[in-house]
């Protein structure tokens, strides 16, 4: 059992090693009695060596067993980390590196996405950033280890909003690539990012190194060997030795003292940092009382100074709870004890239906989490890493035969399979008394959804829409302001995304045949036959088979207005009220989504709130109108997508325009920023009134064990799908239709209700 020191209350104390490959002697590390231990990448030699898999992990630990058991651990990725064979001395076919870090992931347990992470101690003031930067400058194209950086990938957007606006006075950046190679990628932005910070951890080459570059410090540190491959030629400091980066937090002087240390105590250079707190823009939701975005930084600081004065030695636990860190669980090991870990023998036995392409989320984060027992897909090709990662599941092509083989071992289901057959695979879930996580939308039709949200209530198993947002703290406290009335009266919305349909397209007719790997057939599961034609496989395009950009996006950006907005109310027994939409549109197709579209449902008053118009634009430019209308709103312009590339946090957003402020979210709601910046500075904000979530899927997790129905559960999704999939009802005929929630009725043109309800092909039913 470990126990870890107690929380401090005057001084922190991080540790950051690199090239932790050997067993180099960490004596000093021990001397300094530090509270955290962290990495800046290449914690074992090469995976390969042990065979690819956590061996090599377990083999680090069991070297240091009494600095793991009294010290919080806290690595970041090196390309170490992820070489699944030698490299060579050319560039080979075959990628040379596990970009996922599936064996990284596997064994540890850390915030955010694991491979990118960040942490924040409140009461020093600090937040650690973690990046996936290494070999981004390799020898061969094939070698790149990291994840996409780029100024479109999830890392850059993921790092720009986190330091946008931070609140911290020290910002720590650790990752394992060459300082000079980040810095000069993406024409510079990313060393035009790292400036937001106080200074940056690499451990990229075997010596120890501080450089100042524009003003800004670089620090460079090893423990593996020396050498000097990629000094800088202006460094401040060089030292070919082994070293490591100690990091001296002081309360009461607000300063980080940053010290390069010899292995054996000695100090190789010294430097001191302190000042004031950033400038924060107000109204954003990550300043004052409108909270921070970050899920990390949950707990006040009084709670923590009261702790720090605890005597003696506190367990993990304790130590976690005292940081900013209580409400995501971080761990050691996944065998450590946390608040998303639990005993072997509660654990909840999983089923992942749809294992690969969007269920590949789940088939890489939810054996973390639950039991994996069995696991179903149609095409063996695209599933097969997956059950080779997961070898001790049953693998199954026909659900239902899973089911009648294993139904008494399995406790819940996730459902990522094409949108067509979301809801019979839910629905015999729910009938045989499983819990079940479905991919957003929840289902291909509004009577589906209807269908579902009643099997749920009758069965009371736990359920949960894919819509991930609805989980984080920028959703949530978004919901309050708007519900408090913080913004004024909501009378104007503006939701979109700009990927547009695929327009008119001739319905393939050839027949093709049928790769053996794909069972074609279940496929199809309970939409009209049709031969096989690889042009089928582009299943988004096609009504049969997709929901359009309406259920792909809609379900994320216009999560944030119905909760908010409190549409969902309309949906209840006593409302009698209708629901107008309206749309523009670049053409009727039968088969097909069109290029663009524009749909605007007219949402009667709901209690004290009023009537309010809802715009959905799909088409990015191709949609004539919005752009302006959206730019003039929140004062800025959006990137369109105009010349090929597009902004990620641009891409789809929503926009509600109060008389008092405007709130704009990206298309998640993972994010949000209010306006205008010179209103409500100081002012105190609602209370919290809703509940705070530890991670989406951990808050179904919860749920299957008793716990508070998942915010996002089938009585709330259910309707929130209705809603967006009637979108596509009227663009299906390109007219003006009226719709009653509560009768699932439209009442001015009776054809339309025909759309409301598929008809579902011989040998399957809901």
């Amino acid at each position: 059992m470990a126990s870890f020191k107690a929380y401090p209350a005057d001084e922190l104390r991080v540790a950051v090693i690199a090239d932790l490959q050997g067993t180099p002697g960490l004596a000093a590390v021990g001397r300094d009695d530090v509270h955290i231990l962290m990495t800046a990448g290449d914690n074992v030699p090469n995976l390969w060596q042990d065979g690819g898999g956590t061996r090599a992990y377990s083999k680090l630990i069991d070297a240091y067993p009494e600095r793991f058991r009294t010290t919080i651990f806290m690595p970041v990725l090196g390309n170490h980390d992820k070489q699944v064979r030698p490299r060579g001395d050319s560039p080979r076919q075959e990628p040379v590196y596990d970009v996922n870090a599936r064996a990284f992931r596997g064994f540890f347990e850390l915030p955010d996405q694991e491979w990118m992470w960040h942490f924040d101690v409140p009461a020093f003031d600090a937040r650690f950033i973690a990046l996936d930067l290494n070999h981004i400058a390799d020898m061969g194209a094939t070698w790149q280890a990291c994840h996409p950086f780029d100024v479109c990938s999830e890392q850059f957007e993921w790092y720009d909003h986190l330091t946008q606006r931070t609140d911290r006075r020290f910002v720590a950046r650790l990752y394992n690539e060459q300082n000079s190679n980040i810095r000069s990628k993406e024409k510079g932005k990313w060393h035009q990012m790292f400036h937001r910070g106080t200074l940056c951890i690499t451990g990229s080459g075997s010596f120890a190194e501080r450089a100042v570059f524009e003003g800004h410090p670089y620090l460079n540190t090893s423990v593996n060997d020396r050498g000097d491959r990629y000094a800088h030629p202006n460094s401040a400091l060089l030292a070919s030795r082994d070293n490591y980066v100690l990091l001296t937090f002081r309360r009461q002087s607000n300063e980080m003292i940053v010290d390069l240390k010899g292995l054996d105590g000695s100090v190789l250079d010294r430097t001191r940092y302190s000042g004031s707190r950033p400038h924060v823009q107000p109204w954003d939701l990550s300043s004052g009382w409108l909270h921070r975005l970050s899920e990390q930084a949950t707990m006040a600081t009084r709670a923590t100074h009261r702790r720090s004065t605890m005597a003696g030695r506190v367990t993990r636990r304790a130590f976690l709870r005292s940081t900013a860190l209580g409400g995501i669980g971080l761990v050691l090991l996944k065998d450590g004890r946390s608040a998303r870990t639990y005993a072997a023998n509660d654990r909840v036995n999983l089923a992942i239906i749809g294992v690969s392409g969007r269920g590949g989320w789940f088939s890489e984060t939810m054996p973390k989490l639950m039991n994996v027992v069995a696991m179903c897909d149609v095409n063996d090709r695209r599933a097969a890493p997956y059950y080779k990662a997961i070898p001790q599941a049953r693998t199954f092509h026909d659900f239902r035969r899973m089911f009648d083989e294993m139904g008494r071992q399995i406790d819940a289901v996730t459902v990522a399979t094409p949108d067509h057959t979301h809801a019979v695979i839910a629905a015999a879930a729910i009938r045989r008394g499983k819990h079940v996580l479905c991919e957003k939308p929840l289902t291909h039709d509004v009577f589906e959804a209807r269908t579902l949200r009643a099997l749920a209530r009758e069965y009371k198993v736990a359920t949960q829409m894919g819509n991930q947002g609805t989980a984080s703290e920028a959703f949530r406290r978004g919901v309050e302001l708007i519900q408090a009335g913080a913004l004024g009266q909501i009378r104007e919305v503006h939701a979109w995304n700009t990927g547009g349909g695929a327009g008119e397209r001739p319905i393939p007719t050839e027949e093709h045949p049928v790769p053996d790997f794909l069972q074609w057939d279940l496929w199809l599961g309970p939409a009209k036959f049709r031969p096989y034609n690889s042009r089928w496989a582009e299943w988004h395009s096609w009504r049969d088979f997709a929901t359009g950009e309406l259920g792909n996006w809609g379900c994320h950006t216009m999560n944030i207005l119905f909760k908010g907005l409190r549409i969902d109310s309309l949906w209840n027994e006593s409302s009698g009220r209708t629901i107008r939409l309206d749309v523009e549109l670049s053409g009727v197709h039968e088969a097909t989504f069109p290029k663009w579209e524009i749909v605007r449902y007219a949402i009667p008053a709901r209690g004290e709130m009023p009537p309010v118009t809802v715009n959905w634009y799909n088409g990015g430019g191709r949609a004539p109108g919005p752009r302006e209308k959206i730019e003039e709103r929140i004062g800025r312009k959006l990137d369109w997508g105009d010349a090929g590339e597009k902004k990620w946090a641009d891409h789809a957003g929503c926009v509600l325009v109060g008389d008092k402020g405007v709130i704009h979210s990206t298309g998640h709601n993972a994010s949000m920023t209010v306006l205008p910046e010179d209103r409500f500075t100081d002012a105190e904000g609602p209370a919290k009134s809703l509940p705070r979530s530890r991670g989406h899927e951990v808050e179904w997790l919860d749920a299957c064990r008793g716990a508070p129905a998942a915010m996002s559960n089938f009585d709330y999704s259910g309707p929130l799908t209705e809603f967006v999939l009637l979108g596509n009802v009227a663009t299906l005929f390109g007219k003006s239709i009226e719709y009653d929630p509560v009768a699932m009725k439209v009442t001015n043109f009776a054809e339309a209700n025909e759309a409301l309800k598929r008809e579902y092909r011989a040998g399957w039913s809901l």
